[in-house]
């Protein structure tokens, strides 16, 4: 799994690596954060609402 940001530079960083990793035989899958956020900030707010 490749944790992408969901930005312009965060979408060409995880195409490169998921390439790499696709010609190495790995399966590989995205997540991406909703709403233009990046991971941290989604955790941030998880922990601020308790969950």
């Amino acid at each position: 799994m490749i944790a992408i940001d969901a930005d312009r530079a965060g979408r060409k960083a995880g195409r490169v690596l998921g390439e790499r990793a696709s010609s190495l035989g790995w399966h590989v899958f995205w997540a991406e954060p909703p709403d233009g956020l990046d991971w941290n900030d989604v955790l941030q707010r998880q922990q601020e609402n308790g969950r």
